[in-house]
């Protein structure tokens, strides 16, 4: 059973890891690491085609607004 302060925690502000990374498989783990990589370097990706990858490649999906943010706090340096 978990615990109760652990899940009030959670209520009030949400899982503290992110999102996008937790729904990235092992399988999808290469395309993905070289993908933010270059993204870190400055390369402009559109985050409606990396959508379109991982569900057609990989079987995952992520919303749009979701990748974008996640995109976005990357290209910043966050």
């Amino acid at each position: 059973m978990k615990e109760i302060d652990k899940l009030l925690e959670e209520a009030e502000h949400g899982v503290k890891d992110n999102f996008v990374e937790r729904k990235i498989t092992p399988e999808a783990r290469e395309f993905w690491d070289t993908l933010i990589e270059r993204v870190r370097n400055g390369v402009d990706v559109k985050p409606y085609r990396i959508i379109n990858i991982l569900k057609r490649e990989f079987d995952i999906e992520i919303s749009d607004s979701a990748m974008r943010k996640y995109i976005k706090k990357v290209s910043d340096g966050k």
